[in-house]
């Protein structure tokens, strides 16, 4: 009746909100415990382990229980993600990864990386290839297999994040 959002209401419902401070200027964390936490998610997101949402929350909110800013380590709610989300906008975002498997993170090395690439190079110039790139493609399992999709994760912008999962299970034979 009145627009308000019905995530704000549950909020409000729940306790999430203290209706006394509703026009608060100032945040939680401060800037230098945010940016720490930014950086964090940054590095977990690069690595394949992306931050989820709720995780977010909890690691706010364990953070803010911590420096004795909160009283429990309840998680944070949705309007402080959102919030959170809205200040760091130039660095981070939540978005919706792809899946890669346990087994291909592992093997992704600067080592494994450097040893493909060497190999890949010694094949070519084995069968003579390097020039006559109309002989070469490129290949991978794009829809042979279906995996996981796993849920949000905050994210650095302008990369496109993965999030490591269990490998789909293999046909017996």
């Amino acid at each position: 009746m009145f627009g308000v959002q019905i995530q704000t209401l549950r909020d409000r419902v729940k306790g999430r909100v203290d209706p006394t401070n509703l026009k608060n200027e100032k945040t939680l964390l401060s800037l230098e415990e945010e940016q720490s936490l930014v950086e964090h998610v940054e590095v977990m997101a690069q690595l394949g382990y992306g931050i989820t949402n709720n995780k977010l929350k909890e690691l706010g909110a364990e953070i803010a229980q911590t420096l004795g800013i909160k009283s429990n380590a309840k998680p944070l709610s949705n309007c402080w993600l959102t919030g959170f989300l809205k200040r760091w906008k130039e660095r981070v975002s939540s978005v919706k990864p792809s899946a890669l498997e346990t087994n291909r993170a592992e093997s992704a090395s600067p080592v494994v990386v450097e040893r493909y690439f060497e190999n890949l190079k010694k094949v070519i110039e084995e069968n003579e290839l390097s020039d006559k790139p109309q002989f070469v493609c490129n290949l991978d399992e794009t829809s042979i297999q279906p995996e996981h999709r796993p849920p949000n994760i905050i994210a650095p912008i302008h990369e496109k994040p993965q999030s490591v999962t269990s490998p789909a299970p293999q046909p017996q034979l």
